[in-house]
């Protein structure tokens, strides 16, 4: 692919699917966040029972807050590509450089998305009147997140691994 068409790629990504991979990069962010506190609580409250370190436990909450830390950076990248003055530029660094950490994040939100469509749709069998509205409308709003985090996840993977050609590169 040449450069212009891998830059138009990367902008028309973030402009296309710019709310579906903050809100699966923000939600990813909480929960790494959140398993990392959970795992120091854990070793405190092991360390204060027994007095001895767990080592793993302590490693496994600082590589876990470093993908926090990680996704959060992304996050920013992502921000900054889709301001009203951006330069495209930002839109391929966010690709290059976040491609693989953001990748994975728009996977497990959309089988977390595709959980809870499961349950809307289980519970509609049983809902009515309003609580069925809701429903519908939740199964709806899942449906479409599925959908686009699916075709993100697979645009932002194929432009990773895509071969730019520059246009002043020598055959």
């Amino acid at each position: 692919m040449d450069a212009k068409t891998y830059k138009l790629n990367c902008t028309k990504l973030v402009n296309t699917y710019g709310d579906e991979i903050d809100r699966a990069l923000r939600i990813d962010v909480e929960r790494s966040e959140n398993r990392a506190i959970e795992m120091r609580q854990v070793h405190k409250q092991y360390y204060d029972t027994w007095s001895v370190p767990l080592c793993g436990l302590v490693q496994s909450a600082a590589h876990t807050a470093s993908e926090a830390g990680d996704l959060r950076a992304a996050r920013q990248w992502l921000k900054d590509a889709r301001e009203d003055d951006a330069d495209s530029e930002k839109a391929i660094w966010f690709v290059v450089v976040h491609a693989e950490a953001v990748r994975a994040a728009l996977l497990r939100q959309q089988a977390s998305d595709r959980a809870a469509l499961d349950q809307a749709r289980e519970e509609l069998r049983d809902a009515s009147g309003p609580a069925r509205e809701y429903l519908l409308d939740c199964a709806e709003f899942f449906r479409h997140q599925i959908e686009a985090l699916g075709d993100a996840a697979q645009w932002i993977k194929s432009l990773h691994e895509t071969e730019v050609v520059h246009p002043n590169a020598q055959g």
